[in-house]
C-alpha cells in the first residue's frame, strides 16, 4: 500500500477509527471501575512483598529521574525533560548568585530549585532556593492586595495567598483577614 492509498484509506475510515476509539476508551474505564479492588489489592500486595526492591529503585539513578520529571511535570514544567534533568544533575552552583548549590531534604537557603514561568511553564534556570524565591517578587501583584496573587491553575484563574489556593478574589480577601 503507498503512501497515498494509505492516506485516502484513513480519511475514508476517519469516522469509523474515531467511534472505534472512543468506545475502545468506555471499555477500558469499565474494565477499570469493574476490577479497581482487585488491582489495588495486588499493587498493595506487590508493596509487601517487594520493600526492598522497591526501596533500591526509588534510590537508583533512574528511579530519582523519574521521580524528579514527575514532580516537574506535576508543577507544570514545560520543556524537553531530559536536557533539563541532564542540566540539572550537572548544575553544582546557582545560576544567579553562584552560591554552591546542595541537594538538603529540607528547605535551605542553598537548596538546589528549578526556576520556571508559572504562567508559561517554561523551565529558565536552576537557582538556589534563596533566588528562586527571591524571583517570585519579579511577578506582578494585579489583584491591589498584599500578599495575593492572580494565578493560572491548568487554564483555570485562581487567587493565591501564601500556600492556600482560592476561586476568588473575596475567598481570599476573607481567609486573609483571618490572618491579620
Amino acid at each position: 500500500m503507498s503512501a497515498e492509498s494509505k492516506k485516502a484509506y484513513y480519511q475514508n475510515n476517519k469516522e469509523k477509527w474515531k467511534e472505534y476509539n472512543k468506545k475502545q476508551k468506555e471499555n477500558q474505564k469499565k474494565w477499570y471501575q469493574n476490577n479497581k479492588d482487585r488491582l489495588l489489592k495486588k499493587q498493595n500486595e506487590y508493596s509487601k512483598n517487594n520493600k526492598e526492591k522497591i526501596y533500591e529503585y526509588k534510590q537508583s539513578e533512574s528511579g530519582i529521574k523519574h521521580r524528579l520529571i514527575r514532580n516537574w511535570k506535576l508543577h507544570n514544567l514545560i520543556g524537553d525533560y531530559e536536557k533539563i534533568y541532564e542540566r540539572y544533575k550537572n548544575t553544582t552552583h546557582c545560576d544567579l548568585c553562584k552560591v554552591e548549590l546542595t541537594l538538603d531534604k529540607k528547605i535551605t537557603s542553598t537548596r538546589k530549585s528549578m526556576e520556571h514561568n508559572h504562567e508559561t511553564g517554561e523551565f529558565r534556570n536552576i537557582t538556589c532556593h534563596k533566588c528562586n524565591m527571591s524571583r517570585k517578587g519579579d511577578y506582578k501583584n494585579t489583584t491591589g492586595h498584599k500578599g495575593i496573587y492572580k494565578t493560572n491553575d491548568e487554564g483555570r484563574i485562581r487567587f493565591r495567598h501564601k500556600t492556600r489556593r482560592f476561586k476568588t478574589l473575596e475567598e481570599a480577601i476573607e481567609y486573609k483577614k483571618s490572618f491579620d
